[in-house]
C-alpha cells in the first residue's frame, strides 16, 4: 500500500510533465529537460541535529549523512526550489521517507523554504527524499541518509 502511494504520486508528476513539456516566459523557454536544483537545507548534511537544530559537525558520517536526535520539531525539514515564486504557489515539493509518501511540503514565506516536520518515535537511518516539479513541468530531487533518534511521540 505504502510503495502504492509513491507510484501514484510519481506517476502524477510524469502526467503533469507530459501535459506542460515547456513553456515561454518572454524570450526564456523552459522545459524538462532542465532539471531543478532542489536542495535540501535541513538537515544539513555531516551535522548533528537536535530537534532539527543544527549544532556541529560530527566527525564520522559512516552510517548516514546526517544525525538527528529528537526529529524536527523545532526546526523542520527544508527544501530550497528555485521557480517556487514570491508565494510559492508555482512549485509543488513531495517529501519520503524510506519510499513512503510523507505528503506536500508546506511553503514559508519567512525563510523562502519548502518545509516539513518530521515527529515521532524514530531509531535508526531513514532515507530522506524530496521531488519537486514547477508549473512549466520541470522536475528535481534530492535525498539525503538521515540518521534519526527522537523518542517523543
Amino acid at each position: 500500500m505504502k510503495k502504492n502511494r509513491r507510484v501514484v504520486a510519481i506517476l502524477t508528476i510524469a502526467l503533469l510533465v507530459s501535459l506542460f513539456p515547456s513553456a515561454v516566459i518572454g524570450d526564456t523557454v523552459l522545459n524538462e529537460s532542465e532539471p531543478l536544483g532542489v536542495e535540501i537545507v535541513n538537515p544539513k548534511e555531516g551535522y548533528f541535529h537536535f530537534s532539527g537544530i543544527p549544532l556541529f559537525p560530527t566527525a564520522l558520517n559512516f552510517l548516514a549523512d546526517t544525525v538527528s536526535f529528537g526529529g524536527f520539531r523545532l526546526r523542520p525539514i527544508q527544501v530550497y526550489g528555485p521557480n517556487g515564486g514570491p508565494d510559492g504557489d508555482d512549485l509543488m515539493v513531495w517529501f519520503f521517507i524510506n519510499g513512503e509518501d510523507k505528503g506536500l511540503g508546506t511553503w514559508n514565506p519567512e525563510t523562502g523554504y519548502y518545509e516539513w516536520q518530521w515527529t515521532g518515535w524514530a531509531l535508526g537511518i531513514y532515507h530522506l527524499e524530496v521531488i519537486a516539479i514547477d508549473i512549466y513541468g520541470a522536475m528535481g530531487w534530492a535525498s539525503i541518509a538521515v540518521w534519526n533518534f527522537c523518542f517523543i511521540p
